[in-house]
């Protein structure tokens, strides 16, 4: 690669933000759409509970809707902190999908905790996506301090070989 790609795809390029900023790339949209789809979920049963006075845990529902609307609202407008956001909220989405998954297993419904076990391996496909250096430079989310020390010792290494 020439120096010229490794500047145009730097976090700290703004021309290649400005360049990433016109659009929000599809993949983005879908994993807003998800959020947005889980959010109308909870705030069925946030209704339910408070209007129709079914049993349910009020704290956990209020709380994962509010979760849930502030990724959309964050995704859609590119924030920063949705990104941290969205990661959080899918790391712990694997963790209650993988332990509901086992409890429908242990419990006689192993059709239920496939599916339950697929949503989860769907949330690790989201933490992968987000964790692209392209959608971090979107996000204005720098590299991790290890991989840009790697980066220097390679540029280093080249310079004392050529």
């Amino acid at each position: 690669m020439t120096a010229q790609s490794d500047s145009s795809t730097s976090a700290s390029s703004p021309t290649a933000r400005a360049k990433l900023k016109s659009g929000v790339p599809s993949l983005l949209a879908v994993v807003c759409l998800v959020y947005g789809a889980l959010a109308a979920a909870l705030g069925a049963s946030l209704y339910r509970m408070l209007v129709q006075n079914e049993p349910g845990n009020l704290v956990t529902t209020g709380g994962g809707f509010v979760v849930a609307v502030f990724v959309v609202y964050g995704l859609a407008f590119m924030r920063k902190w949705a990104w941290k956001l969205t990661l959080f909220a899918s790391y712990i989405l694997v963790v209650f999908g993988l332990g509901l998954s086992g409890l429908y297993v242990l419990s006689g419904y192993p059709f239920y905790g496939v599916i339950a076990t697929c949503v989860s391996g769907l949330q690790f496909v989201v933490i992968r996506y987000l964790k692209r250096p392209v959608i971090r430079t979107l996000f204005g989310v720098k590299q991790a301090k290890v991989k840009q020390a790697k980066i220097k010792d390679n540029k280093n290494r080249e310079n004392e070989h050529g």
